[in-house]
Formats: C-alpha cells, sequence, structure tokens
C-alpha cells in the first residue's frame, strides 16, 4: 500500500493509501517513527514532497528502510507531468510543494486557466494558463510571519495576562464599530489583513489581465485557509473557489500514478 509524505515547514503530514492519516512536529523524526511504526509490513511505497533540505530527507530515507524496507520517492518538479511547463529556467529553485499544487489545479480545472493560492508560512500564488503553461507566481510572508515580525509587541498583545487586563476594564467588550483597531490585538489583527486583502486584490487584478479576462479558477491550501477564503470571496464573491485541505497530498497521489 502506498504512503504519502508531506514534509512542510510547519508539520509533516502522512497519508496511507487506504485514507489512514496523522501528523507530526516539521522535522520530528522520532515522532514519524511512532506515528508510523504500526504501518510495517503493510507499506509497499512511499512517496513524499519535502521542503525541509537533505539532512531531514536523509533522516526519512534511513527510517523508511528500517520501517519498510523500502526507498522512499522524492516529489521533484520536471516537465512533462500533465504536460505543465514551469515558467523557472532552473527548475530545481521552484519550491517542489507549489510545483505540486500546479499539478493538483491542472487535474481538476482541467483546460481551464488556474491560480494556486497557499496560505500557510508563506503566502504564495501561482498562475497557470490553459494550455498548462505555468507563468511565474509571487512569494510574500503569511499571516503568522507579518505579525512574527512585529516581535514583543505581538507577543504581549497575545499574553493571558494582557488579555485579561483588556476583559477585566471592558475594552473587549463594547463592539468593533470602526475598521481601525482600538486595542493591540485589534490593530495588529487589522493591520496583517489589510496587507493581506491588499495583496490578494493584486492577485486577482493581475491575474486576469494576465489570463486576458478568461476566468479562472481558484485553488486554495494551507493553514490560514478560512483566514484568507473570507477575503477572496469579499473581494469577488462570484469568483470560482476550490478547497484543499490537503493539496500536497492530493497531488503525491496523482504524481505517484504518473510515475508507475
Amino acid at each position: 500500500m502506498k504512503l504519502y509524505v508531506d514534509a512542510g515547514n510547519t508539520r509533516t503530514k502522512w497519508r496511507l493509501a487506504d485514507g489512514r492519516e496523522g501528523a507530526v512536529a516539521s522535522d520530528d523524526i522520532s515522532g514519524m517513527e511512532r506515528s508510523l511504526a504500526s504501518l510495517a509490513g503493510i507499506v509497499t511505497g512511499v512517496f513524499v514532497c519535502s521542503v525541509l533540505g537533505e539532512p531531514f530527507n536523509r533522516r526519512l530515507e534511513a527510517l523508511c528502510g528500517q520501517l519498510f524496507g523500502v526507498s522512499p520517492h522524492f516529489a521533484r518538479v520536471e516537465h512533462g507531468v500533465l504536460d505543465i511547463v514551469p515558467a523557472y529556467e532552473r527548475l530545481d529553485t521552484l519550491g517542489v510543494d507549489r510545483w505540486l499544487g500546479l499539478v493538483f489545479a491542472r487535474s481538476h480545472a482541467k483546460s481551464q486557466c488556474s491560480v494556486v493560492v497557499g496560505a500557510g508560512s508563506a503566502l504564495t500564488v501561482d498562475l497557470l494558463d490553459a494550455q498548462a503553461c505555468h507563468l511565474g507566481g509571487w512569494i510574500a510572508p503569511g499571516c503568522a510571519l507579518v505579525e512574527a515580525a512585529l516581535g514583543g509587541k505581538v507577543q504581549f498583545a497575545r499574553s493571558e495576562a494582557y488579555l485579561k487586563a483588556l476583559q477585566s476594564d471592558g475594552a473587549l467588550t463594547p463592539p468593533q464599530t470602526s475598521a481601525f483597531g482600538s486595542s493591540t490585538v485589534a490593530c495588529v489583527q487589522g493591520g496583517v489583513d489589510a496587507m493581506i486583502r491588499g495583496f490578494l486584490q493584486q492577485v486577482i487584478a493581475c491575474a486576469g489581465t494576465e489570463f486576458g479576462g478568461r476566468e479562472a479558477v481558484y485553488f486554495l491550501a494551507g493553514g490560514d485557509s478560512p483566514r484568507v477564503e473570507a477575503m477572496l470571496r469579499e473581494l469577488d464573491p462570484n469568483l470560482k473557489l476550490v478547497l484543499s485541505s490537503a493539496i500536497v497530498l492530493d497531488a503525491l497521489v496523482l504524481w505517484s500514478e504518473w510515475c508507475a
């Protein structure tokens, strides 16, 4: 039975072909061993998307050999998969997770134009035209990274003691009637939302230009998907939007079938 592994910057997720799944912290090989130990004797092939680099990949390879007696197949960006033509001259510099997002989009949108939005540690956007040509993309810091850039102010604003203090003096009780915040928490969240919303507004406008006005299907994945989805629907209520809770794992299934 096939095992699919998505080793991302925040979590490493896995899914067995029968639907069983699990997740551990990003580069926690010990956690992976505990999580996968019960699958020994079941797994016959392992297909991996990893953005964690060679040291992690080698440890994962050793673990697969130890538990299953197989070497994992690591996805890499290449020409020909579902006729997709990557925009990058150096294929090894295009994130394999982004490329798999394009594979997923092409499989579902067929000959329609596609925009793949990844709302994770980074906010990524990639465009795929009706002929399966990758038109390039954008990368920006995700919501959490933007908030983290504010350092101690955000940490203080989110601290339990600070929130209790706000609650005790009624600062959190009145409804928010302005677009602007009246507490540090509200100011940070409102500011980050405004930045991300502006980014997405430009994505919609520029994608329309790149596609010559043709309608596109938007694919959205990542931990911040609910936050980004609300913004996209606000910006364009008629947007054709497809949500995927595990776009990389879904794409690995497609890629493994193409490899066969």
